[in-house]
């Protein structure tokens, strides 16, 4: 999960810029071009606060200095349908960058995680909306940052968790940092956990167990630092064992039965007492069952294969160029609309409208809109690293990855009582 933005008031497009400076004359015509201010990186370092020490300030400076150029001549160019901006993280190296996007360096194969208990099919001939959004929700509007932690799919699932409450007329707030402390993850599903990686099925496993508290309970740590899970916080029995709950998974023969998945102790669980009933996986890859759940139920946890435009992102609709392009499923956000737009440089184009965890500075306030292709479905590539992302140890070496930025994949909703 990451970010970077620049503004440009290139191809008729009006853009704002912060602490540039350049340090050629290629780099200069190029910011030129861009319409960006040529202010000093003195100034991004008062901006953000940034401190280095004396060995460091050199190379950040050198760091920003391309991402300032790459970003320039990204708004510069005539076929982008959205623009670039730099940002806070602008001096951030790569390493650091793929941190955010859930990048990890795992050994181990691995599998999707949770399996369907009952069949969700998509509803022939019932006429959807044709444009669709959950921005009104307050759960939505609040900011979301997950600092240099690589917990994105604690975010992605408790900002789900908080929108399905608000929904539901329930006022909780769930804490994301009882559920990047406390989730267990004992079978390296999308990492090892905390801030090095989980997933959104595995916080909802939690949360259907151990009552998640407010936010006000257990805050967040500054800059996203993962907190000590206190003992009375600790999950129980199968799912400290395993990861999952025995009452709420029960592996399918590998027919395509995706799933309602209810749990039938969910009452009696933690996640009772907060309205949490269980929690629902999409069928894999494919469009029809997404779309219907989110226009009848509600925003949903979604893991992408977000490439490096990713970081420089700023408003627009991303283009499936921007995504990973070896189709790795490393990054977890929350799909909470759809709609259409028409673009001076493309026409008209779809989008899939997505909440990331990487603040307010990043994006459309936080949020972006992600192209929406002719064939979600036919738009596929296989995925050969699934332990970086939503895999679980001892599963499958390559996983088929359909949709853009492999959008339709993964995709899990949280099920509330009325």
């Amino acid at each position: 999960m990451a970010r970077i933005l620049a503004l440009a008031a290139c191809a008729g497009h009006v853009v704002q810029t912060r602490g540039l400076k350049t340090s050629s004359n290629s780099s200069i015509l190029s910011l030129a071009c861009a319409g960006l201010s040529l202010e000093t990186f003195e100034d991004f370092v008062r901006e953000y606060g940034k401190a280095y020490s004396p060995e460091e300030y050199g190379r950040r400076r050198e760091l920003f200095e391309s991402r300032a150029s790459l970003i320039a001549r990204h708004n510069c160019a005539d076929e982008h349908p959205w623009m670039a901006q730099v940002n806070h993280m602008a001096d951030w190296t790569e390493p650091e960058l793929q941190v955010l996007r859930g990048y990890r360096r795992a050994a181990s194969p691995s599998s999707a995680g949770s399996a369907p208990l009952a069949n969700l099919r998509a509803t022939e001939g019932v006429e959807l909306p044709e444009t669709v959004s959950y921005g009104h929700l307050e759960s939505i509007k609040r900011s979301r940052d997950q600092g240099q932690c690589g917990s994105c799919w604690a975010f992605a699932a408790t900002t789900v968790l908080d929108a399905h409450a608000e929904l539901n007329n329930r006022s909780h707030q769930f804490s994301v940092a009882q559920i990047i402390a406390c989730t267990p993850n004992p079978n390296l599903c999308g990492g090892s956990g905390g801030c090095d990686g989980a997933t959104a099925e595995l916080a909802y496993e939690y949360a259907l167990q151990a009552e998640v508290v407010g936010e006000a309970e257990f805050p967040s740590l500054p800059g996203g630092a993962q907190a000590r899970c206190p003992e009375d916080k600790k999950p129980w029995g199968e799912l400290a064992r395993t990861g999952v709950a025995t009452a709420a998974v029960h592996m399918q023969d590998g027919t395509e039965k995706h799933l309602i998945q209810w749990s039938s102790e969910g009452q009696r669980m933690g996640g009772g007492r907060t309205g949490l009933l269980g929690w629902s996986r999409f069928p894999e890859n494919k469009e029809m069952q997404l779309v219907q759940g989110l226009v009848n139920y509600g925003p949903v946890a979604v893991a992408v294969a977000a490439g490096s435009d990713w970081s420089w992102y700023s408003h627009g609709v991303l283009t499936p160029a921007g995504c990973d392009k070896r189709n790795i499923i490393s990054h977890a956000v929350v799909l909470y609309g759809y709609g259409r737009t028409t673009s001076v440089k493309v026409g008209e184009v779809r989008y899939w409208q997505i909440k990331n965890s990487w603040g307010r500075n990043w994006g459309e306030d936080g949020s972006m809109r992600l192209q929406r292709v002719g064939d979600e479905e036919e738009r596929c590539g296989w995925d050969s690293s699934p332990e970086m992302g939503s895999g679980c140890k001892g599963g499958p070496k390559q996983v088929w990855v359909c949709g853009s930025c492999g959008i339709l994949y993964d995709t899990v909703m949280p099920l509330f009582r009325l």
